[in-house]
């Protein structure tokens, strides 16, 4: 059994000072009129435990039939007893827009699309790097799943050319 709640914390940037410090600008009620970010958290729970990540901290998600496990960026492991449609929904419920940045690539795999540094076809091998702790995680998958990922990535970069 699981939980499917959603949570948005208040992120501050480093420009932006907190409440308590702040000597800037407030309007008449003393509110800061400062601008925070807001980050939605995904938040799942099986039987033992309960798992609170943001979009950045997963960095796949692969799925062996009826269970799914999350890899979150620093190697991480977390098995949950739904499968992968089922995360796929959950991803999409609890983080909105955010989960826009998740790619099922075939049967068995959801990767987070920022950490996608290469992708080899002919060696069926998806390459993810860029993690804050530094290193890379490589997975297999099928020809047909990486050819399309593929196809997906160029026309991305493709539509973000301006009067070429």
């Amino acid at each position: 059994m699981f939980a499917t709640f959603a949570e948005d914390t208040p992120r501050r940037s480093a420009e932006t000072p907190s409440p308590a410090t702040d000597s800037g600008d407030t309007t008449a009620s003393g509110l800061d009129n400062s601008i925070s970010l807001m980050t939605r958290h995904l938040i799942l729970s099986n039987s033992n435990q309960l798992i609170r990540v943001t979009s950045a901290q997963i960095a796949y998600v692969e799925s062996d039939g009826s269970y799914s496990t999350m890899v979150l960026t620093d190697g991480r492991r977390s098995v949950f007893s739904f499968n992968l449609a089922t995360f796929e929904r959950l991803l999409e419920t609890q983080l909105g827009t955010e989960s826009q940045t998740f790619m099922r690539i075939g049967k068995c795999l959801i990767v987070n699309s920022d950490y996608i540094f290469s992708i080899n076809v002919a060696h069926q091998e998806l390459v993810l790097a860029g993690f804050d702790g530094g290193g890379e995680m490589t997975l297999g998958a099928s020809r047909e799943a990486l050819k399309a990922l593929k196809a997906v990535v160029e026309e991305s970069i493709k539509s973000r050319r301006i009067g070429i």
